[in-house]
């Protein structure tokens, strides 16, 4: 007799490879569907990396307190760092936070700190703000400096003393 239909139903907890490796092979999508909101990967049943459906957002945890999640591209060299001993954002030497497109980004060499833009830069504070640089500071730009000082008063301080203040008068007069 023809055997019309044929159906295999696997019911399984855990797969288990002694050794070797396990590859999942598939012509279209690889789906892993868990109704726990979680899926963990993890090195000897040690969880190192854990996505969460978070009320439809996709959280991602690192699996182990204090340690990194590290990007590379295929070449081996580091991108970025998400570093968990001091929980920041740690772009590796010479690598861009871009803005927008390439003319607008943050990077460092490991000694400079570059802002670079093909546009206008603007610094908005919501209260007064101090600029704190250890050594000199250079203004080198190829058109005026403007100081815009809506209070009327532009104080220039030596070594914590007031030795030249502008102050504009309602009057249209400078002193």
């Amino acid at each position: 007799d023809g055997i019309r239909d044929v159906r295999t139903w696997l019911e399984f907890r855990r797969v288990l490879f002694r050794s070797g490796t396990l590859t999942l092979d598939a012509e279209g999508d690889i789906i892993l569907d868990a109704n726990g909101s979680s899926v963990r990967l993890e090195d000897d049943s040690v969880s190192f990396l854990r996505f969460t459906n978070a009320g439809g957002n996709c959280v991602v945890y690192n699996g182990s307190t204090d340690k990194d999640i590290v990007f590379k591209d295929a070449g081996e060299e580091t991108i970025f760092t998400v570093n968990g001993t001091r929980e920041s954002l740690l772009m590796d030497t010479n690598k861009k936070i871009e803005f927008a497109d390439a003319n607008k980004y943050i990077n460092s060499n490991g000694t400079i700190l570059s802002v670079v833009t093909d546009g206008s830069l603007t610094v908005t504070a919501g209260a007064s703000s101090v600029f704190t640089v250890t050594g000199d500071l250079t203004m080198d730009v190829s058109g005026d400096i403007i100081l815009d000082a809506d209070g009327d008063n532009v104080t220039m301080k030596a070594g914590g003393s007031y030795p030249l203040d502008f102050v504009h008068s309602n009057s249209g007069d400078w002193h």
